[in-house]
């Protein structure tokens, strides 16, 4: 067994892009189990750590006022504005 989790995880998020890559266009939109998101929030709310800098989250949760769900919501929705979908899957 290995020493970390992160050949586990590695896997998990290989076997995720993908499914992710298959989605088409309307795929993207389809809602999530998450309330009020989309499988394409989803993916930009699981990727932020990835691709957010500490002060860039920072200033998000100052600007939700300390809120953390706000911060991600907020987060989640510019994103899937400015990022591309279909075959685009950031990694």
């Amino acid at each position: 067994m290995p020493k970390s989790a992160h050949p586990y995880v590695a896997g998990e998020r290989r076997d995720l892009l993908e499914v992710l890559d298959r989605l088409d266009e309307r795929q993207w939109d389809i809602a999530s189990l998450c309330e009020e998101w989309r499988i394409r929030e989803v993916l930009a709310h699981t990727t932020t750590a990835f691709r957010y800098s500490i002060p860039r989250l920072a200033l998000a949760m100052v600007k939700a006022r300390g809120d953390i769900n706000r911060a991600s919501d907020a987060c989640a929705r510019a994103d899937t504005r400015a990022l591309p979908s279909t075959s685009s899957v950031p990694t």
